[in-house]
């Protein structure tokens, strides 16, 4: 999969099927799964989660969430 702007505007994201990755995209891979990020998504994209999801009918969802951050206590 790869996530690249979505019709040239970087606001929007596209999350599409590839074979491989594009010369400039950076690699992302955790437990076997291979990800593939155009370089300026890599960059916006770098502290974000990207959680997968089944609905009812057997659909894939992706959302792109921030990680909860820990308060310290002092």
């Amino acid at each position: 999969m790869r996530i690249a702007p979505r019709d040239g505007d970087a606001s929007l994201l596209a999350l599409t099927p590839v074979a491989g990755p594009a010369a400039t995209d950076e690699v992302v891979e955790s437990g076997g799964v291979r990800l593939f990020l155009e370089f300026s998504t890599a960059a916006v994209l770098r502290d974000k989660v990207l959680d997968a999801r089944m609905d009812d009918r057997g659909s894939a969802g992706f959302l792109v969430n921030a990680p909860a951050c820990e308060k310290h206590r002092g």
